[in-house]
This record gives C-alpha cells, structure tokens and sequence, in this order.
C-alpha cells in the first residue's frame, strides 16, 4: 500500500472513532435532558460521519438528533432528521433500523394530530421489524401502535399488542436484559393502563399508571419519564371523573416540564388542565389556563418557518458533507489503485530481475562451457603441433615410433592422427635403382649422368 492511502485510511478510522465518543456523549446529554448539549453533539457527530462516508453511523446519528429535536417540540426538524436517517435505512437494507426511524416518525406525526399517518407509519414500522428479527424494535413499534390504536377506540386491540410486546420485553432463552424488562414494563403500562381504564377496567388500569409514576418518580434522571406519566395518569383520573386528582396530576406534570425543556408535555398539561378546570366549573382558572397553552403553542409553532429554514439548510449541508466524503472516498480508491498498479509494477520488476538474473546464470554457464571447449581445442592444436614437430622416426626404415613406444609405418602413424591418405608412387631417384634400364624404357627418360 502506498503512504498516502495508509495515512487516508488511518485518518478515517480516527475521525470514525471520534464520532462515537461524540455520539455516545451526545446520547448521555438526550438521557439527562441535556437537549441543548445533545444537540450540538449530534451535529458533530453527523459532520463527521457524513464526511467520512459512515452510511450505518450517519443514520444513527440523525434518528437520535431527531429524537432530540421531538422532545424539545422541534416538530419540522424532527422529521426532517428521521426522514434523512429512513433513506439511508433503505439504502442499506436495514429492516431493524427502518422499523426503528418509522415508530418515531409515527410518534411525531401523532404528537402533531395527524393520526391516518401516524397509524400507517407505525403499522408498516411493525412489519419491517417483524421480518427484521429485532424483538426490542418490534416491541416498541407495537407499542407505539398500541397507543394509537387506545386513542382510535380499539381498547381490546390496544391490549393485544401490548401483550405481544411485553412478550417480547421479557428476557428469555439469554436474550435481553432485566433492565430491557423494566424500560419495557415502564413504556408498555401506560398505554395498557389507559386502554384498562378506557374500556371500564378502571379497578386494573388506575393501580398500573400509580405504579408507573412512583417508578419513575424513584429514578434519579428520568425528568421527562416523571412527568409524562403524571400527566397520563392525570388524563386517567380526568377519565374517571376525579378532578382534582387529575388536576394535582397535571400541575405536578406541569411543574417538572417547564424546567426540562418538555414543551409538547408541557402543552397537553396546559391543554388538559384547561378541560379539567372548566368541568369543575371554573372558567376563569381554565381561561388562564388555555391563554398559556395558546401563548406556548404559538413559541412552538410560530417556529416552524425557522425550523423549515433550518431543515432546509441542514439538508443542504448534509449533500455537502455526504459530497466531500464521496471525494474523499474516490481519493482513497485513487490511491488504492495506484498502491495496486505499484504492487504489480513491483512484481513485475521482481520478475524481470528473476529472469536476468537466471539468463546471466544460463550465460555465465555457457560461457564457462566455451571456455572449456576452447581450452579443449587449444589443448587438441597443441598436441597437432607436438605430433607435426616431435615425431620419432627410424633413420633406416623410417618407421615412426607411437605415445605407447610401438613403431609403425609412417604411413598409418600419419592417417591415424590426422584426415591425410597416402598413395603410393615412385620417384625417379628410385625408379632407376629398382628397375635399371627397363625405367628409362619405360617411361622415356635419359638415365642421369
């Protein structure tokens, strides 16, 4: 791998790690009621991911920041966040965490009144989770489903579901924790205990939500969890036509949201009190009442073409951000290439050194193999010259004397050792001494003086 990729990849690895110790923090803010706090982290978290190109890290990001912006009120940001977070979801194929950012989507459009969406939201939420095999998200969509379905009139209904999730909070065959079967008993008892009293069973339903607000009143930090069952109690107590411990309910609910930040609690309380105050027949107490849930009803919605504004911001810098990390993703690719094209150039060069290095063997070796024959022959034309220089010969018979000391014809010495062949004659010094006259006769000459 060439440098620049490592250090490419080492530095994406280091920025991955620090978005989740931002998000983790973040997610320790949204649990104390830190909103403002959780918030900023959150959008750290997201520059970050989505800089990066962290798609499973992003989407988390925006559902909590969502979840975020939804407890403070802030309705159009809050959808804006899960809608981003549900495209991303969709894109990877992810059942559980589709099935997770539908559900609060769905609480969303159910805290703005929009009840049709609210129901198919949560109800294909249910069937994602189903087929997604995360039992804690499927609990918690069917009881989100369940409190439509109580507010729709349905209470056996309501009752079924929240019987199928509690199933499912229940830690069995080592799945899930005893704290998982709390959290699950505290989100399930409210929506049961409302659909109890709602249908007559006041005597089961009333005990559940008491219950429910001493749980969460003995939790250190659990503010909103407080408060929202005080309020659900109260609207129990309302129901069953105890006013004034409906009325003791709400303001108690009243009191802990306004410090928190819990304006959408705080405005069902103010709303809820007004009801109670004008059925008890005082209409100046419920006109006080109605005139601070219209002034905050306004901060909230008055804030909308803000939120539209900022939503509309937050999406344009979200196609930066997710733009960059793409660059950044090419530039790694480009350098993941070219530490390929490097590699196989190093291959190459490994190669084509491994064959000069065999081909200067193989010539080193032929050399050395010419040289030998060359040595060869020139040991060969040394014992040419000794035999044409050196030869022992009989001065009388002129026989020739061999390496082994044997003496031979110098005819066969000769055609032995070399590619000449004798024929014989008779020269004219000898011709005459051989055969006298009959030479001369013979071949015409004059005898010699």
């Amino acid at each position: 791998m060439v440098p620049g990729a490592a250090d490419a990849q080492g530095e994406r690895a280091a920025d991955s790690v620090r978005a989740k110790e931002i998000h983790d923090r973040a997610i320790s803010d949204l649990q104390a009621a830190r909103y403002d706090s959780a918030i900023v982290r959150f959008r750290e978290a997201i520059r970050i991911r989505a800089t990066i190109g962290d798609s499973v890290g992003l989407a988390r990001s925006l559902n909590s920041i969502g979840t975020a912006n939804f407890q403070v009120g802030q309705y159009e940001l809050a959808i804006d966040r899960f809608v981003s977070s549900l495209a991303i979801r969709r894109a990877l194929a992810d059942s559980a965490g589709m099935a997770r950012v539908l559900t609060n989507l769905g609480a969303t459009y159910q805290d703005l009144n929009q009840t049709t969406r609210a129901l198919e939201t949560v109800r294909e939420a249910v069937a994602l989770a189903e087929r997604g095999g995360d039992r804690l998200v499927l609990a918690y969509a069917l009881t989100t489903l369940a409190a439509l379905t109580s507010e729709q009139g349905d209470q056996p209904g309501a009752m079924a579901l929240i019987g199928r999730a509690r199933e499912l909070y229940r830690p069995s065959q080592g799945l899930g924790t005893v704290q998982d079967s709390i959290e699950g008993w505290r989100f399930t008892t409210r929506p049961l205990g409302l659909a109890l009293v709602r249908s007559g069973a006041a005597d089961r339903g009333l005990p559940m939500l008491e219950a429910l607000v001493d749980s969460m009143a003995a939790s250190p930090g659990a503010t909103r969890g407080e408060a929202w069952a005080r309020i659900t109690l109260g609207e129990a107590y309302a129901t069953l036509g105890r006013l004034d411990d409906a009325r003791t309910q709400y303001e108690r609910g009243l009191a802990i949201t306004r410090p928190s930040s819990q304006r959408p609690l705080a405005l069902q309380a103010l709303r809820d009190l007004g009801d109670v105050e004008t059925r008890a027949g005082r209409p100046a107490v419920a006109l006080a009442h109605l005139h601070g849930y219209l002034a905050l009803r306004d901060t909230l919605f008055s804030e909308v073409a803000l939120q539209r504004l900022a939503s509309a911001e937050s999406r344009l810098e979200m196609d930066r951000l997710v733009e960059a990390g793409r660059s950044q993703e090419a530039r790694i690719a480009r350098q993941r290439v070219i530490a390929a094209l490097g590699a196989v150039i190093l291959v190459l060069a490994g190669i084509a050194v491994a064959l000069l290095v065999h081909y200067n063997r193989l010539g080193r070796r032929r050399e050395a193999e010419l040289a030998r024959t060359n040595a060869e022959l020139r040991t060969a034309l040394d014992d040419v010259r000794t035999l044409s220089g050196l030869i022992p010969i009989c001065a009388n018979c002129k026989n020739v004397r061999d390496d082994r000391g044997y003496w031979e014809a110098v005819e066969t010495y000769v055609t032995n050792r070399s590619d000449a062949m004798f024929s014989h004659s008779i020269c004219p010094n000898c011709g005459p001494k051989l055969y006298g006259d009959e030479w001369h006769q013979h071949t015409g000459e004059a005898p010699h003086p």
